[in-house]
């Protein structure tokens, strides 16, 4: 994995939402609301229907239930924060527990 990569997944600050670009660009981002996200937010977030997994830091990641089937590229920064052992595809949205209901 690339040490940039590594940088950008550790300067999350607790309680920032942030998406997660298959290009390696992080950006925050905060629900419409600025308090939890809505499933429409999320679905937009990833470009497409929605599947949520746990990260290695018990934040919960939200990617596109139709990653692989899509041939999204590899997301190196989610796959690393990813709780499992599968290869996140495409844009993520990564937020706290409290932001999705």
């Amino acid at each position: 994995m690339n040490t940039n990569n590594k940088n950008k997944q550790t300067k999350n600050k607790e309680g920032v939402s942030e998406i997660i670009k298959a290009n390696g660009d992080v950006k925050p981002i905060e629900p419409n609301n600025r308090r939890d996200f809505k499933l429409n937010e999320m679905q937009k977030a990833v470009g497409g229907y929605i599947e949520i997994v746990e990260t290695i830091d018990n934040r919960l990641m939200i990617i596109n239930d139709d990653g692989k089937r899509s041939k999204l590229e590899p997301n190196e920064i989610a796959s690393a924060l990813y709780k499992g052992d599968d290869i996140i595809l495409g844009d993520v949205l990564v937020i706290t527990k409290k932001q999705i209901r």
